[in-house]
């Protein structure tokens, strides 16, 4: 189905020259090595192995051998350019499909990649569909979502897991509790940085290059998503989730960048790939319509009598922390649980225990710390509340925040009513939120049946009162 790998040179003499003047400042240089990391290549591995096992159970898999043996080539030839230097043994890099129309793609850490349905379906050629996958390995090789994760590590607040970051990805549903962990896990692995992006766009340059795809071809794509993106309904887009780098010269565009990159290979003289995009596009055309997402339910929590025989939030308070940021007091009475990467103080009786933290929390405290998605403070917060509510029919917002003090900081506060999943009854709860520095922000949500809320309420404001941001 493919031809050859070609060879590929850069340009010289007077056809450089040529392009000299109008790249200078983007004249191609070696992708920078990768950014710093506390986490190892197996870590990498382990965290997607996790994440991918959510994924392929959540979300419809398009299986058919035609499909499955074209990617896995047009993979395997991305990856054989990858540069020796940046080989990893511990990481993956092939590609799967999803069985959804919404255009989506996305690289778990440590690979594999992800795509979707009609994703291939927009590519309008073969090099454009390759320059797709060139980016997302891009971000595997570079191990940009640990790379991410590590620059926050003193902001991070519990054990991030795989799991976490594959629930949030195929938005399978769950609780406030599980829903915060999910939210925190996506702005630390899968909102990638803009410099990223940009690390990102180059090596995937590079990559299609050798391989004898057309590199330009990468901009058209991007150019592609945006366009579609603008006639859909918002969701999880790509280009939210792969924010535009900024350049330092006015007028540079994302994709005039990638041209600019790109102008610096000679492809003149590449054989031409071999075109098998137009067939599996008709082959996926013959298929039944996509499944779609819809609504992924999960598993009901186990039976038992959470919820119904819990202590009244102790009058005497102990100190504890949340990460090595936040300071806090918490009632006597309450334990400690890891929760992904978020932390919550609940009392005996409160909680349902699982491998990765609680599975529901009838009262408590969850406290958790994120990135910024947007920029924007309230926003952020915004996008905090609206992930609570995915696939959640009971769940019921007032869009209207009080600004209050949050440990020396400007902070904003509201109130939400939803169903719990462990006792199906409705209960209150509080969210409130403040930047920290790094313009990062924290978050703290206090959970209550609504017949608990009176004493629960005092108990919640108590712990705001006392948090604290340790230097």
């Amino acid at each position: 189905m493919m031809a050859s790998r070609p060879r590929i040179g850069r340009l010289s003499g007077a056809s450089a020259l040529a392009v000299g003047f109008a790249a200078a400042a983007f004249l191609w240089q070696a992708p920078a090595v990768p950014p710093s990391n506390s986490y190892t290549p197996a870590d990498d591995a382990e965290l997607g192995r996790q994440a991918a096992a959510v994924i392929r159970q959540q979300l419809p898999l398009l299986r058919d051998g035609h499909v499955d043996v074209y990617l896995a080539s047009m993979a395997g030839r991305l990856a054989q350019e990858i540069p020796t230097f940046l080989r990893r043994e511990a990481l993956t890099y092939g590609a799967e499909v999803l069985d959804l129309d919404e255009l989506a793609s996305f690289a778990v850490p440590g690979g594999p990649v992800f795509l979707s349905r009609g994703m291939i379906r927009l590519a309008g050629t073969e090099s454009q569909l390759a320059g797709l996958i060139a980016h997302e390995l891009a971000h595997v090789i570079m191990r940009h979502a640990t790379a991410q994760a590590a620059s926050g590590d003193q902001f991070q607040i519990g054990a991030t897991s795989g799991r976490a970051i594959g629930a949030m990805l195929s938005g399978s549903t769950g609780g406030i509790i599980e829903r915060a962990a999910q939210f925190s896990a996506r702005s630390y692995f899968v909102a990638y940085d803009s410099a990223y992006e940009r690390q990102a766009d180059r090596l995937a340059v590079e990559i299609m290059a050798g391989a004898g795809y057309d590199p330009h071809e990468l901009a058209v794509m991007i150019e592609a998503i945006g366009a579609a993106e603008r006639t859909q309904p918002a969701g999880l887009r790509w280009t939210r989730n792969h924010p535009a780098p900024q350049y330092p010269k006015a007028g540079i565009t994302r994709s005039g960048a990638i041209d600019r990159d790109a102008v610096q290979f000679d492809m003149e003289d590449a054989p031409a790939i071999v075109e098998g995009l137009d067939l599996i596009q008709m082959l996926l055309e013959e298929m039944p319509p996509a499944a779609g997402r819809g609504p992924v339910r999960s598993a009901a929590p186990p039976a038992g009598t959470v919820g119904y025989h819990v202590p009244v939030p102790s009058g005497e308070s102990r100190s504890a922390t949340a990460g090595d940021r936040l300071l806090l007091a918490v009632p006597m009475n309450w334990e400690r649980l890891p929760a992904g990467n978020t932390v919550v103080f609940a009392p005996e009786g409160a909680f349902l225990r699982a491998a990765d933290g609680p599975v529901a929390v009838t009262h408590g405290i969850q406290l958790g710390i994120a990135r910024s998605l947007t920029g924007e403070f309230e926003r952020d917060l915004e996008q905090l509340l609206t992930s609570f509510g995915r696939d959640n029919p009971y769940l019921t917002w007032t869009p209207a925040f009080q600004t209050v003090t949050l440990a020396g900081r400007r902070g904003l506060t509201t109130t939400l009513s939803n169903a719990s999943r462990a006792t199906g009854a409705f209960e209150y709860v509080s969210v409130a939120a403040a930047h920290l520095p790094d313009g990062s922000f924290f978050y703290v949500i206090g959970v209550a049946p609504q017949e608990d809320a009176g004493m629960y309420r005092s108990a919640f404001n108590r712990v705001l009162d006392s948090i604290r941001i340790l230097d």
